[in-house]
């Protein structure tokens, strides 16, 4: 590289770190990467000023329960099915979702579980999927989604939904009765 092109890298690299900063100034949530991808495509598109960030929907939880049927669970591909969720308690280990679907020939499928934590409830989410939520032991807010394969979110005490998100996974549930 010519001394010519690495001035400009240089000028174009600082730019694209001072709107990245203006970026995560405008949005605290941002990650440090997404801010730099962004401003990196912006300054590709054209030389006009920064775009106003995006205003992302935040997922609002309600309904925390320890037991529930979902009626209409994907079984395969065309099939629908009946889907239990349970929440099962350990004296030494915490809590933690069992989730049982009933097969086409009536019978129950093999558990899938979920991982332990001290408090863990079932919960809908405000785009009417189920989700699982737990008050990690570091004190965070772990979510994951209704397949129990896959983390949905991860709230921190800094998103203005914890607090709320907290009190409503302390509140008292009726106990379970098998």
């Amino acid at each position: 590289m010519n001394e010519i092109s690495q001035n400009r890298y240089d000028f174009e690299t600082e730019e694209v770190a001072r709107w990245a900063n203006q970026y995560q100034q405008q949005c605290p949530g941002m990650s440090r990467n997404e801010a730099l991808r962004i401003a990196e495509k912006h300054m590709r598109d054209s030389k006009s000023e920064l775009p106003p960030p995006s205003k992302e929907k935040t997922m609002q939880y309600s309904n925390p329960r320890l037991r529930a049927a979902i009626q209409g669970w994907p079984l395969g591909r065309y099939d629908k099915t009946v889907a239990l969720f349970v929440i099962n308690r350990d004296a030494k280990r915490g809590e933690r979702c069992e989730r049982v679907t009933e097969k086409l020939n009536g019978s129950l499928s093999k558990p899938k579980l979920g991982i332990y934590a001290p408090i863990t409830r079932i919960m809908d989410g405000d785009d009417g999927k189920t989700y699982i939520v737990s008050l990690t032991e570091y004190g965070s807010i772990s979510v994951m989604q209704g397949n129990l394969k896959y983390s949905e979110e991860y709230i921190s005490d800094g998103d203005t939904r914890f607090a709320g998100l907290v009190d409503l996974l302390r509140q008292p549930v009726p106990a379970v009765t098998d």
